[in-house]
């Protein structure tokens, strides 16, 4: 059985660094429009929010009941109507600084795994946690 990866990856169009900070968009196959962010923590927010609406990947600290009936929290399930068939059109957004794809593989221990991929060339990055992102995005975008 092969997993669903087309959950798992964002498409981050970075438009302006400044400072310490930096704003642009997010695409993804689920979404009609894209997420609008103006600094690293607007991102990392808006990506988590997506992740839960689509209940993937799971995060693994969230409390589970094998009881009908008794889930301790509501399942979120994905808003299909803004679910977009057209993945290939999400691959042509570019950002005006830098383009790059946040394939997150899991969320453990209350954060995010997976791989950083740069679309100009640099090197795939690996991160283990969503402070090591934000380290890998800022040593290169600053």
């Amino acid at each position: 059985m092969q997993q669903d990866t087309s959950k798992t990856y964002v498409r981050v169009c970075v438009d302006e660094v400044a400072g310490a900070g930096i704003n642009g968009r997010v695409y993804t196959p689920h979404l009609a429009k894209p997420l609008i962010f103006n600094d690293i923590g607007g991102l990392l927010l808006r990506t988590e929010k997506l992740m839960e609406s689509q209940n993937f990947p799971i995060a693994f600290q969230r409390k589970r009941s094998f009881l009908a009936g008794q889930e301790p929290y509501a399942t979120p399930t994905a808003d299909t109507e803004n679910e977009l068939a057209d993945a290939p059109e999400i691959m042509t957004h570019t950002g005006k600084v830098c383009t790059f794809i946040i394939h997150i593989l899991a969320r453990q221990n209350a954060s995010w795994q997976g791989i950083l991929e740069w679309l100009d060339g640099r090197p795939r990055q690996i991160f283990k946690s969503e402070l090591e992102l934000v380290r890998l995005l800022n040593s290169e975008l600053h």
